[in-house]
């Protein structure tokens, strides 16, 4: 009997995801995950923990990972969703 192992995913729940607060943003604000500027008029979704990103950037990030792609302040573990689980053979 072979034990293979898949990679476990721990990422925020899509029900949080989609309550974080939209927010607007300058033109010379730079989200962290891509380094684009705000001029084309998109918006940014807003952590808990203050910082700001492409919603395009942080909201994959947020489905495999439950920490701010910046800071890495941790989701509540009520808000996360684990995908995945090792399986024999």
């Amino acid at each position: 009997m072979r034990l293979h192992e898949e990679r476990v995913r721990v990422g925020v729940k899509d029900a949080v995801v989609s309550r974080l607060r939209r927010v607007g943003c300058t033109d010379d604000e730079v989200c962290a995950v891509c380094q684009e500027t705000g001029r084309g008029g998109g918006g940014r979704v807003l952590l808990p923990c203050g910082h700001k990103f492409c919603e395009g950037c942080v909201v994959p990030w947020l489905r495999e990972n439950k920490t701010c792609p910046s800071c890495r302040w941790e989701f509540p573990d009520r808000d996360v969703e684990v995908k995945g689980r090792g399986r024999a053979a």
